[in-house]
């Protein structure tokens, strides 16, 4: 988009919009690291072995969870892109 010859009427514009499109991209493949990370942590951390056994890395990713938790409550009330990536 940005090498096209006929956007130079609007350079800005297409800078602007190109650094937000990146932004959205960079979030949402960190979100999904993130959710897959979550989802794998989430089936060890369900055992009560491990709870019993673990219970300062157990403190940390229920710490985690609901920071994650968080964040998703935000997104699920105000589910406009720019807003969430803080655009």
């Amino acid at each position: 988009m940005l090498g096209n010859r006929f956007i130079a009427w609007s350079q800005e514009k297409a800078n602007l919009l190109s650094t937000q499109l990146n932004k959205i991209s960079e979030t949402y493949d960190s979100w999904r690291e993130a959710q897959r990370g979550w989802i794998y942590l989430d089936n060890i951390f369900n055992s009560p072995e491990i709870r019993a056994d673990c219970p300062v890395p157990n403190a940390i990713f229920m710490k985690m969870s609901k920071n994650l938790a968080k964040h998703l409550k935000k997104v699920k009330v105000k589910p406009q892109v720019l807003f969430v990536v803080g655009i």
